[in-house]
């Protein structure tokens, strides 16, 4: 390599520093820190605790994805995972399919105070990150953590690690077809034991073609569902068809190219507001 090949590179890199730099999100009290990490995160992590305007405290670890989902949180799609629709009650329930770090789980929470929330998550590196960022906020109280994945059937799956960090890690039950950890598997009747959720948010990496017929087979009608549908796993289209069948409105809510974003509600709940 030319020196001035190494020049051009060193120049490149700089400019990429500066940008990731700038363009990072005013959105927390140490924002500069959180830009800092930001900036060298193709090269380094830095973990931090990003300090809310609002006073929630969110843990950001070595996987870069957490700063994407609390832009998302935060700024980007906030109307998506807090919905002004929803009118919690006392006994409201949350049932959270893919919590990952929690990030969404401590938003949620709170926003609707009076709430108690199921938090499913399968990846065991996950959990730590979830639970030490219930502990920051004092939620802990309000959550049961299921560490297992959402399945047809109770038992044992493997965790394959996706290549595009952890959002694309999936659990297959198959172990003749994949590597990876062993996790539980358990049904959402298992999970529930006979609750009823109100609001359910679903990003399961496919887990949502088995949730839904299996909830209104046994006539459960959560109120409001904020579903993120994975088109590589079965049709979206169907699955909507599913939701209307029952009663449901579907509304697309900041869908990306390759992955839909869904609110569906049932118009007539008195846990919704009226338009």
């Amino acid at each position: 390599m030319s020196g001035r090949t190494k020049l051009y590179r060193m120049k490149r890199s700089i400019i990429k520093i500066f940008e990731r730099y700038t363009t990072t999100p005013k959105l927390i009290k140490n924002w500069r820190l959180w830009a800092f990490r930001r900036a060298v995160s193709p090269w380094f992590s830095i973990s931090l605790w990003a300090l809310s305007l609002n006073g929630e405290r969110y843990y950001l670890g070595n996987d870069p994805i957490d700063d994407l989902i609390l832009v998302d949180v935060l700024q980007n799609h906030r109307h998506l995972y807090l919905p002004d629709k929803v009118i919690q009650d006392k006994d409201f329930l949350i049932l959270d399919i893919g919590a990952h770090h929690g990030i969404v789980a401590v938003s949620m929470l709170l926003h609707f105070p009076k709430s108690f929330l199921i938090a499913v998550e399968p990846n065991p590196d996950a959990h730590q990150y979830l639970r030490r960022n219930l502990e920051a906020n004092q939620l802990t109280i309000r959550v049961e953590i299921v560490k297992s994945a959402l399945s047809a059937f109770d038992g044992v799956g493997i965790l394959s690690k996706g290549n595009k960090g952890s959002w694309s890690d999936t659990v297959v039950t198959d172990a003749k077809e994949a590597s990876g950890d062993r996790v539980a598997t358990n049904t959402i009747t298992s999970i529930l034991q006979g609750r009823q959720p109100n609001l359910i948010k679903c990003n399961a990496e496919g887990a949502e073609y088995h949730l839904f017929p299996e909830l209104f087979s046994q006539a459960i009608y959560p109120a409001f569902v904020i579903l993120m549908a994975h088109p590589e796993f079965g049709s979206v289209d169907d699955l909507v068809f599913l939701f209307q069948r029952h009663g449901y409105q579907v509304v697309d809510v900041a869908s990306g190219h390759h992955r839909p974003r869904l609110h569906c509600y049932l118009e007539d709940s008195p846990l919704l507001r009226r338009n």
